[in-house]
């Protein structure tokens, strides 16, 4: 029992050193130059080690895309635990956190926007987690309505699809250069994105009494 665990802990290393240097490799050459031999000859075993983890490099794409989620699931799961905070700065202070990573790693963020289901398109369990990830951000929308931040008259699950889309959409479109080179960071703009889905959903103030 002790060995099949040892087995298995070293199985864990040798593919999280294989997504690693992957991903600096990618970072570094550039995913279409960089070779499988590049990233095992960094490790320090075969191309055959290398294949039995990952069927081609596009499969380690998706294997970063799906850590990067489960990272974005625990950052939500964090926040919907800190009532302490109204639920627009929680909000606010996720797409900050997430667009400040993509801003950090642009040539990786940009690579994963474009060849995998990370911002849109997801399927398998990576769409799992996505749903996952929606239904804390409804959550977050939930605990606002309690609270009389959002419009009791709005569908926390809608709200959150929105709120979804206004930060992947304009990730995407920043880190695939659609509107051409980028005037400002990711960061700038998915806060302005998600503030005006903010603003949308906020209850109506009430009346002054003069």
């Amino acid at each position: 029992m002790l060995l099949m665990g040892r087995r298995e802990e070293k199985k864990a290393r040798t593919r999280q050193a294989l997504l690693d240097t992957s991903i600096e490799l990618f970072r570094e050459l550039g995913f279409d130059e960089t070779r499988v031999q590049d990233v095992v000859g960094r490790v320090g075993v075969s191309p055959a080690t290398f294949f039995n983890y990952f069927p081609s490099k596009d499969a380690v794409l998706d294997a970063a895309s799906y850590r990067s989620t489960q990272d974005y699931i625990e950052l939500l799961r964090a926040e919907t635990a800190q009532t302490q905070h109204s639920a627009v700065e929680r909000l606010a202070e996720v797409a900050q956190l997430v667009a400040a990573a993509m801003d950090q790693d642009p040539k990786i963020s940009a690579l994963l926007a474009a060849r995998t289901g990370f911002l849109t398109g997801a399927s398998g369990e990576l769409a799992e987690a996505d749903r996952e990830g929606q239904g804390l951000v409804a959550e977050l929308f939930t605990q606002g309505q309690a609270t009389g931040e959002f419009h009791q008259a709005h569908d926390p699950h809608q709200l959150a699809e929105l709120f979804t889309i206004a930060m992947t959409h304009t990730a995407l479109n920043h880190l695939t250069g659609w509107f051409g080179a980028p005037t400002e960071t990711l960061t700038d703009r998915v806060a302005r994105a998600t503030q005006l889905v903010l603003a949308g959903a906020a209850a109506p103030a009430s009346p002054s009494h003069g």
